[in-house]
C-alpha cells in the first residue's frame, strides 16, 4: 500500500457528512445552552422526594397531569406538556467549557435550587455555517441535553426504554437542537424516552497536542467531544428514571459522525455500563491513531500563529468563532468528499484501541445493529459527470490503485458515470464500513444485525430524481417530515412515508426495549441484512465483490 493510499485511508476514518443546522421548531424556540459532564452525579438514578417531581417514591408510576417539574441530581427542571408528550429542554449536564476549561475534560455543572425553565432549546455548539469560514453560529456554552417523554409516563417507575441519540455533522457541525431531531413524535408513537444533546465540535472538541498532553493527568489530549458524550450518558443514567426512563435499557445510537462516536463509545471503558445496546447509522468503527491526528493539530497551531512556551494559553485566548475557522476546519462540504475531519482517535486511555479490534475480541460485547443507506452519496454528486470526469476522479483519488478500482467499478455496470461514482463512494465510505463493523461484532460473540435503508419513494418535484441518500432515514425515524422541504414549507407524508416511518420507529424502539432487532441475525459467512423499504425484504451478500475488494486495502 503506497503512502498516498495510507494517507487517504487515515484521513477518511471517522469522516462523515453533516445535517444542516437550522432554527428550532415548535418543540422549543431558541437554541440550546451547553454544559459538560456531571462528575458528582454518578448515582444510578435514585428517586427524589415526592412533591414537585410528581414521583410517588414507592416505585409506582402515578403521574400528575398538572405536574411538569422533575428534580434531577443537580436541581429541579420544569418542562411543558403538549400532544401527549412532556419535553424538558436545555438541561445542563456539565459546566460550560469556557476559558481555562477549553481543551479540558468536561467538569460538573453547578447545582441549582430553584426550578430551571426547561421549555425552550438552548444554543448549538459553536460551528461554521459554511466551508469558507466567514460565518458561524452557536455558543461555546452549549453542553446541554433535551428529553421527550410520554406525558402519562413522565414519572418514577414507568421504566420506559431510552433512545439516546448522537447527532451527525462530521464532528464539526450539527447539533441536538436541530428540529429534525425533535423527539415528540417518536416518543409518543413508541412510548419511549428520547434524549438528544450537544457535544463540542471541531478543534474545540478534538484537538490533540503534545502541549495539551502535558496538562492532563492522564498524559493525553483531544477526544473532548467524546468525553462530553460520556458525561451526558452518565447524567442520563443517573437521572432518566425520574423522567420515566429505565437506566438499564438505554440504546445509544447515532447517524454519520454520530455513528462514528457511538462506535467509539462501544470501545471506551469509561462508558461501559452506561448503556446496554448500540445502533450505528452510516458510520465507521475504525478510529485513527494519535500519529494520524497529530499533523492536524500542528496545522491548526500554525494557522493560529501560536508558538513558544504556552501554546495552550494562546489557543484559549482566541475567540471560539475565530478558532473554528482556522485551517483545518474539518467542515464536511460533501458526503462524497474524501477530506480530513475531526473526531475520536485512539489515545490508549479513553479509546485504548480501535473499536473494530475491541469488538472482534468481544469487548464489551453489547448487542449491535449496524446499517447504511443504498445511495449515501448520490445527492452530493453532479448528475452529469462524463466518462473522462469519472476516470479523472478515480485516478486522482486512488493513485496507483486506480486501474484496479476501475475494474471493480466499470462504467458498463452503471446507468451513467455519476451513478458509478455514487456507488463507489457509497461502498467505500459507508456500506463496506458497515459490513466490517457487523463482522467484528459477530466475531466477538455479540448479537448483531445489519440493515440497508433503500426507501426513495418520498414525494419530489417532477423531474427530480429520488435517492435513499445520506441521513434520509432520520426523517422517518423522528417523523419530522417537513425536513424534506426547504424554507419552512410543509410536507404531507404519503402512504409509503408513513409505512417506512412506522417500520423504523418500531424496530428501533423494540431493540431499545431489549428485544431482538426485527431482521435476520447476522452471520458473517452469509452477510444477511434487512432491506428497509416498502415492502420490507431480506437479502444476503450486500455488495460482496466490492467490499471484498476494499477489505484487501483497508485494515
Amino acid at each position: 500500500m503506497d503512502a498516498h493510499w495510507l494517507a487517504l485511508f487515515a484521513a477518511l476514518t471517522g469522516v462523515a457528512s453533516a445535517c444542516a443546522v437550522s432554527s428550532p421548531d415548535a418543540d422549543g424556540a431558541g437554541e440550546t445552552g451547553e454544559t459538560g459532564e456531571t462528575g458528582e452525579t454518578g448515582e444510578t438514578g435514585e428517586t427524589g422526594e415526592t412533591g414537585e417531581t410528581g414521583e410517588t417514591g414507592d416505585g409506582s408510576c402515578e403521574h400528575d397531569a398538572e405536574q411538569t417539574t422533575v428534580t434531577t441530581t443537580l436541581g429541579p427542571v420544569t418542562g411543558v406538556s403538549e400532544a401527549g408528550v412532556t419535553r424538558f429542554l436545555n438541561i445542563p449536564y456539565a459546566a460550560a467549557p469556557l476559558a481555562e476549561r477549553r481543551f479540558r475534560p468536561p467538569e460538573p455543572a453547578q447545582p441549582w435550587a430553584e426550578p430551571r425553565d426547561a421549555t425552550t432549546l438552548g444554543d448549538a455548539c459553536v460551528q461554521l455555517l459554511g466551508p469558507n469560514g466567514d460565518a458561524s453560529t452557536g455558543s461555546e456554552d452549549c453542553l446541554q441535553l433535551n428529553i421527550w417523554t410520554p406525558e402519562e409516563e413522565a414519572c418514577e417507575g414507568a421504566e420506559l426504554p431510552v433512545l439516546f441519540f448522537i447527532h451527525g455533522g462530521g464532528n464539526s457541525v450539527g447539533s441536538g437542537v436541530d428540529p429534525i431531531y425533535a423527539g415528540s413524535k417518536l416518543a409518543a408513537a413508541e412510548q419511549v424516552v428520547v434524549v438528544t444533546f450537544n457535544y463540542r465540535l471541531g478543534a474545540l472538541g478534538y484537538l490533540a497536542l503534545p502541549e495539551l498532553d502535558l496538562e492532563s493527568g492522564e498524559g493525553v489530549s483531544g477526544n473532548y467531544g467524546l468525553r462530553d458524550q460520556i458525561a451526558a450518558l452518565a447524567w442520563v443514567h443517573a437521572n432518566i428514571a425520574r423522567f420515566g426512563g429505565d437506566p438499564e435499557r438505554i440504546l445509544v445510537f447515532g447517524e454519520s459522525a454520530g455513528a462514528v462516536n457511538t462506535c467509539a463509545l462501544i470501545g471506551a471503558p469509561t462508558a461501559e455500563g452506561l448503556f446496554g445496546r448500540a445502533l450505528l447509522q452510516s458510520g465507521t468503527c475504525a478510529q485513527p491513531s494519535r500519529a494520524t491526528v497529530d499533523p492536524i493539530g500542528a496545522e491548526l497551531v500554525q494557522s493560529a500563529g501560536c508558538a513558544g512556551d504556552d501554546v495552550p494559553a494562546c489557543l484559549r485566548a482566541i475567540p471560539a468563532a475565530e478558532l473554528i475557522a482556522l485551517s483545518p476546519t474539518g467542515y464536511p462540504t460533501s458526503v462524497a468528499g474524501l477530506v480530513r475531519g475531526w473526531g475520536p482517535h485512539v489515545d490508549a486511555v479513553l479509546v485504548p484501541q480501535r473499536t473494530l479490534e475491541a469488538m472482534n475480541q468481544g469487548v464489551p460485547g453489547v448487542p449491535l445493529v449496524v446499517g447504511s443507506n443504498r445511495d449515501e452519496t448520490a445527492r452530493d454528486i453532479p448528475p452529469n459527470l462524463s466518462e473522462a470526469d469519472y476516470q479523472t476522479l478515480v485516478t486522482a483519488t486512488f493513485s496507483t490503485l486506480a486501474a484496479q478500482v476501475l475494474e471493480v467499478y466499470p462504467l458498463s455496470d452503471y446507468a451513467n458515470p455519476s451513478a458509478a461514482w455514487s456507488a463507489l463512494t457509497t461502498d467505500f465510505k459507508f456500506i463496506c464500513n458497515a459490513r466490517r463493523a457487523a463482522v467484528a461484532s459477530s466475531a466477538g460473540g455479540a448479537p448483531t444485525w445489519r440493515y440497508q435503508f433503500s426507501y426513495d419513494a418520498y414525494t419530489a418535484a417532477p423531474g427530480i430524481p429520488t435517492f435513499a441518500f445520506h441521513g434520509l432515514e432520520l426523517v422517518y425515524l423522528f417523523a419530522n417530515f417537513d425536513a424534506l422541504r426547504s424554507g419552512g414549507a410543509s410536507y404531507p407524508p404519503n402512504p409509503g412515508d408513513l409505512e417506512i416511518s412506522a417500520a423504523i420507529q418500531g424496530r428501533w424502539a423494540r431493540f431499545a426495549a431489549g428485544g431482538e432487532f426485527d431482521g435476520p441475525f447476522y452471520v458473517a459467512a452469509d452477510d444477511p441484512y434487512l432491506e428497509l423499504d416498502v415492502p420490507l425484504s431480506e437479502g444476503l451478500g450486500l455488495r460482496t465483490q466490492q467490499c471484498d475488494f476494499w477489505d484487501q486495502w483497508i485494515p
